[in-house]
């Protein structure tokens, strides 16, 4: 039975929201860069990637997800082969920018020991944790994950069907992570990542 404070989740979902807002921007700036531009279909050129049931996963079992921007086809340098390398790059670069979030620590705590500080260094501790299973869960080949496009990329044939795959796919996702199955897969990944952000 899972017993969570209303502490624990207010410091989960500023994690949640803070790794979102992370691989939103990162998401956005690596497919600029590499000469894309986001679809109408797929939310446009917001910047989150926000998922609500991906941030009720996160909620309760610290593994959520968010919904992935959708390029135009033929819109970046690489063609499918850009795809794939635009969701590696972003996943990295996220991790990446999670593990920087610890040298934060020593600023927030140098405000003393209230509450609010007290609130924002669990927050990054908890981002971490967030972030990890954020990137290895937005890496499965299913819409509406960021690594729906790797499958797309792979099979272009299905990007009329991704499009209406959101409720499905998240169904599948919420099923995966909340049946235990991305804990049992995905934890000696999680681990080894999680002992790499934190030596």
């Amino acid at each position: 039975m899972l017993n969570l404070t209303l502490y624990d989740l207010i410091i989960r979902f500023g994690a949640y929201l803070l790794v979102a807002a992370i691989a939103g921007l990162l998401a956005q700036v690596v497919l600029r860069a590499m000469g894309g531009k986001a679809s109408p279909e797929g939310g446009g050129a917001g910047y989150g990637v926000f998922d609500g049931v991906g941030l009720i996963g996160a909620l309760i079992f610290k593994q959520g997800w968010g919904r992935s921007p959708q390029p135009e086809p033929g819109s970046m340098w690489g063609g499918r082969l850009g795809l794939v390398v635009w969701v590696l790059v972003t996943l990295a670069l996220t991790l990446l920018a999670v593990w920087g979030l610890r040298y934060l620590r020593p600023t927030i705590a140098s405000f003393g020991t209230n509450v609010f500080t007290q609130g924002a260094i669990s927050i990054l501790n908890v981002s971490t944790d967030i972030g990890i299973w954020f990137a290895l869960i937005s890496l499965l080949p299913m819409p509406p994950l960021l690594g729906g496009n790797i499958l797309l990329a792979l099979f272009p044939g299905l990007r009329p069907a991704a499009r209406g795959f959101y409720w499905p796919g998240t169904a599948l996702v919420a099923l995966f992570v909340g049946l235990g199955f991305a804990e049992a897969t995905l934890a000696p990944a999680w681990a080894t990542l999680r002992n790499w952000m934190l030596a």
